[in-house]
């Protein structure tokens, strides 16, 4: 079984299995994050949160990578986005969809364990 979280310098052969992941974590990673926003912009407030998981291994692991983004910015501008400037219901419950107040069943599931 492979620790949790994985280590911060994993060999070769972890390193080219997290490729497919490294990817994502760069394409979303490479903007600016001075703001609060979703990692990925698809009206969704949930969907782009699930990015998170990839954005923060690529942190843990980028010394061993050679990561040039600045990881948890982009996760911090993911989390400000959610907790800040996301639609909420009046309660505070945060809605799944940017347009309109939305509450789906798999929302806790995709981000509730990245805030």
């Amino acid at each position: 079984m492979e620790s949790l979280p994985p280590p911060s310098k994993p060999g070769e052969a972890a390193l080219a299995a997290l490729q497919p992941m490294l990817e994502i974590a760069n394409s979303v990673a490479s903007g600016d994050h001075s703001r609060p926003h979703p990692l990925v912009p698809d009206g969704s407030q949930a969907d782009p949160a699930s990015v998170g998981v990839a954005v923060l291994i690529a942190n843990l692991t980028k010394d061993a990578h050679g990561g040039k983004y600045d990881y948890a910015g982009a996760a911090w501008a993911q989390v400000a986005y959610l907790l800040r400037t996301g639609v909420k219901f009046p309660d505070g419950a945060i809605s799944h969809r940017d347009e309109g107040l939305q509450i789906w069943c798999v929302f806790n599931s995709i981000c509730g364990n990245k805030v």
